[in-house]
């Protein structure tokens, strides 16, 4: 069963623009990682400055994994430049019923 990871960003109206171009360069790389199976972008539509990722992984520890290679490489912090507030980052198991 696979894992689904919810991040959702608030970003400051001033810096949309570039989290956009950011999501646009990383999300290609994010698709492309080691146990991914899809991943969705997805904007409020009352509030544009609200985002949600929805992603698949194979396993938790995969997303984990990419999370850690994500904040050394840096690609984090210039994420939460953008941000009007800490992302929140939510995960949940399938459940066959």
């Amino acid at each position: 069963m696979s894992a689904l990871a919810l991040v959702e960003l608030t970003v400051k109206p001033e810096a949309r623009s570039t989290l956009l171009s950011i999501l646009e360069t990383m999300l290609p790389e994010t698709r492309d990682y080691e146990g991914c199976i899809k991943l969705e972008c997805h904007v409020n539509q009352e509030n544009d400055c609200e985002l949600v990722l929805v992603e698949y992984w194979e396993t938790a520890e995969h997303h984990q994994k990419y999370a850690a290679w994500r904040t050394e490489t840096g690609d984090m912090d210039k994420i939460a430049a953008t941000l009007a507030e800490p992302p929140s980052i939510k995960h949940f198991d399938g459940v066959d019923v």
